[in-house]
């Protein structure tokens, strides 16, 4: 079973990347869509170790470069420093509380948004208040995606560290 959710741990950029750019159209959302990038970089964060959750974020980040506009590797740079500020707090976190996942992802999502935006005011010309805004709205849709993965990312953490 450690070898499975192993497997799934490798594979789980892949996935993730393909679910972000589904979801718009799987819900019928037009305008502000949830990342479940961010969830995913959120758990391994705050429940893998450190090293691993900024690989993580920063293969993911690298996929979701493959199609975007941005130059590539901002985006893997951009997870993995928001992976670092996670690790750096999950001293100071108990998830055990309700309600503190959700928040913490908000924060993580947030501040991701707003790295992007500023990403995007530099690479283009566009305005970042209204980038802001709506990474903003970004954000709080991703929320939505906490008591869904959340879970998953609790299992396959206990099943990576349950004995042979």
């Amino acid at each position: 079973m450690k070898e499975l959710a192993s497997l799934l741990l490798y594979a789980a950029p892949l996935v993730l990347v393909a679910l972000r750019r589904a979801l718009p159209d799987l819900l019928g959302l037009t305008e502000h869509a949830p990342d479940p990038v961010i969830v995913a970089v959120a758990i391994a964060a705050l429940r893998f170790p450190k090293e691993g959750a900024c690989l993580f974020a920063a293969a993911a980040g690298l996929l979701g470069d493959l199609p975007s506009g941005t130059p590539f590797g901002l985006g893997g740079a951009r997870l993995a420093l928001v992976a670092v500020f996670a690790s750096s707090l999950r001293r100071h976190v108990d998830l055990g509380v309700p309600f503190v996942p959700s928040l913490a992802v908000l924060v993580l999502a947030l501040l991701d948004r707003a790295l992007a935006a500023i990403v995007l005011d530099a690479c283009q010309d566009v305005r970042l208040l209204p980038l802001l805004a709506r990474g903003a709205l970004d954000a709080f849709a991703t929320v939505a995606l906490v008591p869904l993965l959340w879970p998953a990312g609790e299992l396959l953490h206990s099943l990576t560290r349950a004995p042979r």
